[in-house]
């Protein structure tokens, strides 16, 4: 990466403005304007292959495991409970290690890079699935159908897959955190949110209507760009040096030291469990997404027609991001978040009217295109303040810690909402004699899940502005860690 260092005082006083232009710094890094398009380019061409792979794996998975006839809580077991559980365990571990971990090459990319392999082998396996199942079925020569063990080796690969994929998935996040300067964060992370956008736009537009019939080479595209573009990106982003590690108490089980201080520190404070809430119930409100390629079904919209409207509509929502920052910007991300919220709030009901109407083809499809680009486009004023609230709300010293906790609260939830809403579509399906019509039903879920959201984020809110709000907050417990990392980076760059 031109120009971008990991600056020691010594150089510090060489670097003029007049010959090298504005000098950005996070950290003990610092960048000329050129070093810093080329780390935004090289983490958002990242974030482009991660997000193609993270769109494409589980609607090729939902519309394939429903085309092999599996009900629809194994929909919400291989797709929402084990991705749950595996964010329970995985990413605390992985996150709270990597705050701690201090290498050569930083305390992230070690374990990008190493989770990125195996991740990459399971998603190849994971397009030959169909004939690993037949494989195996011929080979044990038992009493299970062909189409059973299928779904179970899909079940199984899930797993692995996203073993390693919740690696990625938050290391990745907290990287940015890291090695972004802070006065372009806002930005950056709205072009983030643009480009996986973007990657949802082409994946929906050009190959899920190849989904079921051409699953293997899907998968065998988003695995190639992934695997040999996100190791590119770990090998082109250089990080800077940190300041000691936290300290932890001494003692010869360094596992349950680590898990006892993780909990201690982690869930003790009221302020962090309404922040743990506010989006456990967002968390809850995306589990409705698991069943969205079929609720469109359901109302008559093919295969084609929604991943054309969701690319054409996440263009324009993707078009909204930036200004959305710059008001999340000005006006803090809770403020814009609480406004999000209700918006998504408003929209939800419209898909109700579908339980009462069956609409001709011209009118279902009008009705489809209007709620999805309203819906895309609220969800991309969300989207925009979201992370940035994180930054702003959660320690900088504990970053990925306090991720990874409010993943594991989030993903408790989604664990059983998931099972829960597939069992409750199960039980419709059996009320109801029209084929997918308990598809119909998922928008009271989301409805339910967004006013449980509004209700912690309000009360989130009122605690913030009372700790002192956008002009003197500093996060609760963990004062003098912030002062002592600030202290730190001012003394490398003096």
């Amino acid at each position: 990466m031109p120009n971008a260092t990991d600056h020691p005082p010594s150089n510090s006083s060489k670097v003029s403005p007049k010959d090298e232009g504005k000098i950005y710094r996070v950290g003990t890094l610092t960048y000329t304007k050129a070093a810093l398009f080329s780390l935004c380019t090289w983490l958002l061409w990242g974030d482009f292959c991660f997000m193609l792979m993270e769109t494409a794996a589980p609607a090729v998975l939902q519309v394939n495991l429903n085309a092999l006839g599996a009900p629809n809580w194994v929909l919400g077991l291989a797709l929402s409970s084990i991705p749950g559980v595996l964010n329970m365990t995985v990413c605390p571990a992985s996150s709270y290690y990597s705050d701690r971990f201090r290498s050569r090459w930083g305390r992230r990319i070690p374990f990008l890079f190493i989770a990125t392999i195996p991740l990459t082998f399971f998603l190849v396996m994971l397009g030959f699935s169909n004939q690993i199942g037949e494989w195996l079925h011929g080979a044990i020569n038992g009493g299970f159908s062909k189409t059973a063990v299928i779904i179970a080796v899909m079940c199984v690969l899930v797993f692995f897959f996203q073993l390693f994929n919740m690696v990625v998935a938050s290391v990745y996040y907290y990287l940015f955190n890291d090695v972004v300067p802070a006065e372009v964060l806002a930005r950056f992370m709205s072009l983030f949110r643009i480009v996986g956008v973007l990657a949802g736009a082409v994946f929906n537009w050009f190959f899920l209507k190849y989904a079921v019939s051409h699953m293997t080479e899907v998968f065998l595209i988003a695995a190639g760009l992934y695997g040999t573009f996100f190791l590119m990106m770990c090998w082109k982003v250089k990080e800077g040096k940190y300041p000691p590690p936290p300290a932890v108490e001494e003692g010869r089980n360094s596992l349950l030291i680590g898990i006892k201080t993780f909990m201690k520190e982690s869930f003790t404070s009221r302020f962090y469990w309404l922040f743990f809430l506010t989006n456990t119930c967002y968390a809850l409100f995306c589990v409705a997404g698991t069943f969205g390629i079929l609720q469109a079904r359901s109302i008559g919209v093919s295969l084609e027609f929604v991943g054309k409207t969701v690319a054409v509509a996440a263009i324009a929502g993707a078009a909204m991001m930036y200004p959305a920052a710059i008001i999340a910007d000005r006006q803090h991300p809770l403020r814009v978040l609480i406004w999000a919220t209700i918006a998504v709030i408003c929209v939800q009901p419209i898909w109700l009217v579908f339980l009462f109407y069956d609409f001709s083809p011209a009118v279902t499809h009008a009705i489809f295109i209007g709620i999805t680009v309203i819906s895309t486009a609220v969800v991309s004023l969300y989207s925009a303040a979201e992370l940035p609230m994180y930054m702003r709300i959660l320690p900088k010293s504990r970053y990925g810690q306090f991720s990874s906790a409010n993943a594991m609260v989030r993903s408790l939830a989604v664990i059983f909402g998931g099972l829960i809403l597939g069992f409750m579509l199960d039980r419709l399906a059996l009320v109801f004699d029209t084929k997918d019509y308990c598809y119909r039903f998922v928008p009271i879920w989301a409805i339910l899940s967004m006013l449980g959201s509004l209700y912690f984020l309000r009360r989130l809110y009122a605690t913030w502005v009372k700790m002192g709000g956008a002009k003197s907050y500093c996060p609760p417990l963990f004062e003098q860690d912030e002062e002592a990392i600030a202290s730190f980076h001012q003394k490398s760059t003096e």
